[in-house]
This record gives C-alpha cells, sequence and structure tokens, in this order.
C-alpha cells in the first residue's frame, strides 16, 4: 500500500505535467485505455470472460467512475497536488457517512452512533479548512471538483461492492470502468480539441498510465492479502507523498492553514475507516 500511494502520487505529478500538452479529456481517455487492455488481459490469465448478466450496475459504476476520474484529474490540474489528493482522499469521510445512513436505514431509524457523527463533522472541518485558502486564491472551481471527486469516489466504492456481492470478478469490474473512462475521455478531447503529439507530452501521457495502472494492482493485491482497515488507513501516506512532490517537484506552496486542514481530514478519514468496521458489523 505505501508503494501503491507513491505511485499514484507521481501519477498526480505527471498528470500536471502531461496539462501542458493535453485536455484532461485526453489524459482520462490514454489512461484509461492502457488500464482497459490490462484488464482485458488479467482476465484472459484468469479465464474470466468479458460477456455480463449485470450490464445495467456496469454501466452506472462506468459512469461515475468516468465523472470521478475526469474532476479528479481536473482538480490536479487548477490546485495544488496536495490539496487535490487529500480533497479525493476525503472519499473515506463520504464513505462512512453513507454506510451509516444506509445502517440507520436498516435498522429503522436507529440514530447514528456519536463518534460515526464526530468523525464525519471532523473531517468536513477540515475539508473547510483546505478549501479556504484555494478560495482565497482564486482556484475554487478545482477544489470544488477535487470536493465532488471524493463524493462520487464514495459511491464508486459503494458500487463495486454491490458487483462484487454479485459474484462479478475484478478484472471485468475495472475492464468495463476503464472503457467507460475512455469513452467519456475521448467525448471530453473532442469537445475540447485534440492536441498534436510531442515527445515529452507521450511520455507523460505513458507515465500516467504506467504509474496509474502499477498503483491499481498494487493497492489490489495490498486489499487482498493484508487487513483491509490497515490497508485503508496506509493509504493516507499519499497526502505525504504529494506533499513533498508538490513543494518539491513543482514549487507548491502550502499554507500553514491548508496544512492544518489536510492533516484534519487524513485523521477523521482514518478513524472513520476504523468505526466504518463497526457500521458494516451493524454497530453503528
Amino acid at each position: 500500500m505505501l508503494l501503491a500511494t507513491l505511485l499514484f502520487a507521481l501519477m498526480a505529478m505527471a498528470i500536471r505535467f502531461a496539462s501542458a500538452d493535453y485536455g484532461v479529456g485526453e489524459i482520462v481517455l490514454y489512461r484509461s485505455l492502457v488500464t482497459a487492455l490490462l484488464a482485458a488481459l488479467a482476465c484472459r490469465h484468469q479465464a474470466v470472460g468479458l460477456q455480463t448478466p449485470h450490464a445495467r450496475l456496469h454501466a452506472l459504476h462506468a459512469a461515475v467512475g468516468a465523472l470521478t476520474l475526469g474532476l479528479y484529474f481536473h482538480s490536479i490540474t487548477q490546485v495544488p497536488v496536495a490539496t487535490a489528493v487529500t480533497l479525493n482522499y476525503a472519499s473515506s469521510i463520504w464513505l462512512t457517512l453513507l454506510v451509516a445512513a444506509g445502517v440507520s436505514v436498516q435498522q429503522r431509524g436507529r440514530p447514528i452512533g456519536t463518534a460515526t457523527l464526530g468523525a464525519v463533522a471532523v473531517g468536513f472541518v477540515g475539508v473547510v479548512l483546505v478549501l479556504r485558502p484555494t478560495l482565497d486564491s482564486g482556484q475554487w472551481p478545482g477544489a470544488a471538483m477535487g470536493a465532488l471527486s471524493g463524493l462520487l469516489a464514495a459511491l464508486m466504492y459503494l458500487l463495486v461492492g454491490r458487483l462484487s456481492g454479485a459474484g462479478e470478478p475484478t478484472c471485468r469490474v475495472v475492464f468495463y470502468a476503464a472503457v467507460g473512462a475512455a469513452l467519456a475521455g475521448a467525448g471530453l478531447a473532442a469537445a475540447q480539441g485534440w492536441h498534436a503529439h510531442a515527445p515529452l507530452g507521450v511520455a507523460w501521457l505513458a507515465a500516467v498510465a504506467m504509474l496509474g495502472a502499477g498503483g491499481q494492482a498494487l493497492l489490489t493485491r495490498a486489499y487482498a492479502r493484508g487487513d483491509p482497515v490497515v490497508a485503508a488507513s496506509l493509504q493516507y501516506a499519499g497526502v505525504g507523498y504529494a506533499l513533498v512532490i508538490g513543494a518539491v517537484v513543482l514549487g507548491e506552496p502550502i499554507t500553514a492553514v491548508g496544512l492544518a486542514g489536510i492533516a484534519v481530514i487524513v485523521v477523521a478519514a482514518m478513524a472513520s475507516i476504523r468505526l466504518r468496521r463497526g457500521l458494516d458489523a451493524g454497530t453503528p
């Protein structure tokens, strides 16, 4: 997981450099094409067919995933990398809130536990702290997209859970999500306008694709081989990586208020991950 988050942080840096030569739609397209190809190869290796009886659920998951990816990539090009990464990683807080609300409904209005509400509330305080310096600097559209990508990522995780519960293999889920993102990226690129290829731009596109694919493979292995709660908590090392990369490589300043907000979100998200284990067990 520590290596996976490092690759994802490096991918965010590569996205920033690639955005000098390509639009967000093109970056999403090429990154998703590589992911779809690797997922198809994985399915073939595992003797898993691509035909599915859950086409509608895959389509919904692909649509949400494509929107999440597009918003996140655009946010990376507009705000400091650490800010974009943190806002996207706030998905754990959103997911805890969604799961908690679902448990309350299932248990006929049983109130959500104080600890869960506290973790979610603290997380949103962190989001406000992160957004405030961003708003002051006039980067609020990109920050808002980053925050929305976190919410949609939480919804995407719930859809992945439904697909897994329906017996869909991981490689098939990833394949259809990548195909959907590629189609959405192509549509956005057509609307924004295509850019001519240059050697350096192609190199950064390749870096985005390979770093993203490598990070996804390691992330999947971490969850499959280790404790999911520990793995999810270690994922927030990516925020630290992003801070260092943003400051050292990209020269991005991080304000004291923004840094405090990032720290609050990370702590709240890690608490949410642990509390969600109780929610999944029916103990909000």
